[in-house]
């Protein structure tokens, strides 16, 4: 997979959310930084941003263009949404409803969901049994990424194959 974007620009933008003070620039600065990782990806290309619906705003649309060799998105709708939470606390199951009611909204089967400090634990009422149900029940996949996967990026790891690894995971996991 190409990657199109440098570690220093990647840093740069991480640098930029780490250090947005109003809530604003907080949100600005997380879009940019997911439309930036999405970038990285050949075959995807920044459709939309803080594109307002009769039911709120998506914050970045990303559209598969299609690539010569199977890729993870093959199996997916041709749009993507991505949903950017910078949040000083965990996302809870009612913002990961919120999104999947956007995806089906938009007919929209794979949703990544940014969310600097993760998502709630793992309870039936938290929001990661929610993601896990709802891929189980209805066949749509939210992928979380957390600080923790973004330090991942800053250490080497390919976009892609992060995304990779929590579309397996979301399939086989228990």
């Amino acid at each position: 997979m190409a990657i199109q974007h440098s570690p220093v620009e990647y840093t740069h933008a991480l640098r930029e959310v780490d250090e947005a003070d109003s809530t604003a620039e907080k949100g600005d600065s997380f879009e940019r930084l997911a439309v930036l990782l999405f970038s990285g990806i050949s075959f995807l290309q920044k459709r939309g941003r803080k594109l307002r619906t009769d039911t709120g705003e998506i914050d970045v649309i990303i559209e598969y263009q299609g690539s010569d060799d199977l890729t993870i998105f093959d199996e997916y709708s041709r749009f993507i949404i991505a949903e950017c939470k910078n949040w000083s606390r965990s996302v809870g199951s009612s913002e990961i409803r919120v999104f999947k009611d956007r995806l089906n909204e938009h007919g929209l089967n794979l949703g990544v969901f940014f969310a600097r400090n993760g998502i709630s634990g793992d309870t039936a009422a938290d929001a990661s049994k929610r993601v896990q149900d709802i891929f189980r029940d209805e066949g749509i996949a939210i992928i979380v990424i957390s600080d923790y996967e973004l330090e991942q990026i800053k250490r080497g790891f390919s976009f892609y194959e992060i995304l990779d690894q929590k579309l397996y995971e979301l399939r086989f996991s228990e």
